[in-house]
């Protein structure tokens, strides 16, 4: 089969059917046309995998590949393996791509040479509501590229979770771009084949974001930004995202030493440190919603305490909670994190246990 201008990967996994069908039709009826979508099936156990094969039937764009289930990082990988496009696309099967995402990249990227684009994206809640999303704080006009000079510092923020503290770089920093998801980026083939980048197969938690700063750092031929929304995310309260996982901590962990590799020298740098730092300790309040305080959690209370315990006194946590500055956070999270270096994980536990009690 001959090349085409884009490939959109789209791992696969037990996904509601109409979610999925929404997924694939906003893929069929993009008005441009030069493109294949590559629909990964990841050891689907429900009918996903025979609605795949549905529109590749339909569909001679449409390639449907079936694996065993590895993860979405496995699967995007099975899918850059296979994938004959100049540019690669990916997207969760729960969300939608507008049906002129594909025109409007084509018509910046044919006379680019830059390795990478971001657009923006808005929270799809039904045909009623829509909310924006911003993949960049706009001080970056349409069709510009991110400045080679600012992109530790648009790392850093992000290892801050988008998050306020300052750092030496320029005011317009703020320009940062949103690392948490690899669907609101068009990357080059090329480049990705250049710099021989791929998913870690070993993360389940964080992957995307690993991913887009490695990306976003080897890309020595620019990262272009693009004002317009081509991409929808649907809040699924049944995602990976917000399950409980029982191996959250042990993900997590692996996460951040992925990522100190991935910075590589940058680790020594002060400004570096502290957004570790400040990663580490946005780090707990993502176990305890995921693990620790989730409602799922089968654990007595007891048991969930001595979680917390061996978890925030263990490193690299106990070290960032004693040494960050506290006024960097909401006040409610300084109350927590104060209860924390204080070793009151009692109580932090019991008003955790209330917070993530009223998703």
């Amino acid at each position: 089969m001959q090349n085409v201008m884009f490939s959109v990967i789209v791992p696969v996994y037990n996904t509601r059917e109409q979610w999925l069908r929404q997924c694939l039709e906003s893929l069929r009826k993009q008005t441009f046309p030069d493109f294949e979508a590559l629909l990964i099936d990841d050891g689907s156990t429900d009918a996903s995998g025979a609605i795949l094969e549905e529109y590749a039937r339909m569909d001679s764009r449409f390639r449907a590949l079936h694996k065993e289930n590895g993860g979405a990082s496995s699967a995007r990988n099975a899918g850059l393996s296979q994938a004959r496009g100049e540019w690669i696309l990916f997207a969760d099967s729960d969300d939608l791509l507008s049906i002129s995402a594909l025109e409007t990249l084509s018509a910046h990227l044919k006379s680019s040479n830059v390795d990478m684009a971001y657009f923006n994206v808005r929270r799809y809640m039904g045909p009623r509501g829509r909310k924006r999303l911003e993949a960049a704080k706009l001080t970056l006009s349409d069709g510009e590229i991110f400045p080679e000079s600012a992109k530790k510092f648009a790392v850093l923020y992000a290892l801050c979770g988008n998050q306020t503290p300052r750092f030496s770089g320029p005011s317009y920093v703020e320009t940062f771009f949103d690392f948490r998801s690899v669907c609101i980026v068009a990357w080059r083939k090329a480049f990705l084949e250049r710099e021989k980048l791929r998913f870690y197969e070993d993360l389940h938690i964080g992957e995307d974001m690993q991913f887009n700063i490695a990306a976003f750092l080897r890309a020595r031929n620019g990262v272009l930004y693009l004002d317009s929304t081509l991409y929808f995310y649907r809040f699924n309260p049944d995602s990976a995202m917000n399950r409980y996982q029982p191996n959250a901590m042990r993900w997590n962990q692996r996460l951040w030493e992925r990522i100190r590799e991935t910075l590589g020298p940058m680790t020594s740098d002060e400004e570096t440190q502290y957004a570790l730092i400040r990663g580490y300790v946005m780090a707990i309040m993502e176990i305890v919603s995921s693990n620790i305080s989730h409602p799922d959690n089968p654990k007595p209370r007891s048991r969930r305490l001595e979680d917390l315990k061996a978890f925030v006194r263990s490193e690299p946590y106990r070290t960032a909670v004693c040494t960050c500055r506290l006024r960097d956070f909401p006040w409610k999270r300084q109350i927590l994190f104060l209860l924390l270096r204080m070793k009151w994980e009692n109580l932090f536990l019991t008003l955790t246990d209330i917070r993530f009690s009223r998703r």
